[in-house]
């Protein structure tokens, strides 16, 4: 079953401000004629990184199958054995450790001895369900007030 991320606007500013803001203002110099080779590598530069923002945007997601906990955010993806899930705790965004979530609330799931990962689909309760359908002995704890 596939659970795509939430999308929170938050996050939405930081991955997209920063790369319209510079090819606004690469765009001005292209119109001011004043570009030169220096800034054309910036703005392929530039280019480059939107490209790569837009892909991790609309390709963050988990799906649960087989056992496994597959997750994908861009071009970083791993896999959680699902019965390697001590806990699940509703938090927000934490400050540290692997996130691959578009949302800045979510879940931080605890496995194999102390690992942890924060992860945001959009359908929590419905995830949380499909996981303890493999792993009975999955914790939920209560809500988290600040990031794991």
């Amino acid at each position: 079953m596939k659970f795509w991320s939430k999308r929170e606007h938050g996050i939405a500013a930081i991955l997209w401000m920063f790369p319209l803001f510079c090819s606004i203002g690469l765009f001005v110099l292209l119109l001011l004629s004043q570009l030169n080779e220096k800034y054309l590598i910036g703005f392929l530069t530039v280019s480059s990184l939107t490209v790569i923002l837009f892909y991790l945007w609309y390709n963050t997601y988990y799906r649960i199958e087989d056992g496994q906990l597959i997750y994908q955010s861009g071009v970083f993806n791993g896999t959680i054995k699902i019965n390697q899930i001590e806990s699940i705790q509703r938090s927000g965004y934490p400050t540290t450790g692997n996130r691959p979530a578009m949302g800045l609330e979510g879940l931080l799931i605890r496995y194999q001895g102390g690992r942890r990962i924060f992860i945001s689909p959009a359908d929590e309760d419905g995830f949380m369900r499909e996981l303890q359908k493999t792993n009975s002995r999955l914790r939920i704890l209560p809500k988290s007030l600040q990031g794991g």
